[in-house]
């Protein structure tokens, strides 16, 4: 029954969830498939980027393919703000993506996942376009998934 309520509940958001474009990261290779990548709320999207309000929870959804079997998954998120990547802030424990409520480890290769992460956009941030890094590292620090797009907080 959980797990049934667990499935409702992504499917539900995943519905409200915008598809987005993205990119692979410049110099680094995902070893897993990315099937999508979806962020909610997202308004105005364009192929250009995603607006994203400040002071709002906004989610990341990727849904990705291991090519092999994971133990671990870490996420690590950063901004290109002008030419530098800046390490985006966030409670640590929210960096061990097998504590997600999507996401049980260890993984098995082949095997469809859901990766689902919230947090909130402060209204401390500038309003501002930047692109995003999203990685997920698996236990031995090989980058699964790395994808790159842009956003504007408004």
């Amino acid at each position: 029954m959980e797990k049934l309520l667990l499935c409702l509940v992504f499917f539900v958001g995943a519905l409200r969830a915008v598809t987005i474009q993205t990119q692979p990261c410049e110099g680094i290779k995902s070893m897993a498939k990315v099937t999508s990548v979806g962020i909610e709320p997202c308004t105005d999207y364009t192929s250009k980027e995603c607006s994203i309000p400040e002071g709002t929870n906004s989610t990341i959804e990727v849904h990705f393919t291991p090519a092999t079997d994971l133990t671990d998954l870490t996420t690590d998120i950063h901004a290109k703000i002008g030419p530098i990547w800046v390490p985006y802030p966030m409670d640590k424990s929210l960096v061990d993506a097998c504590k997600s409520d999507f996401i049980k480890c260890p993984m098995k290769a082949g095997v469809d996942n859901y990766y689902h992460f919230s947090l909130l956009v402060s209204t401390t941030y500038p309003k501002l376009n930047l692109r995003v890094r999203w990685q997920l590292f698996d236990e031995k620090k090989q980058t699964q998934v790395c994808v790159e797009f842009p956003i504007r907080v408004v």
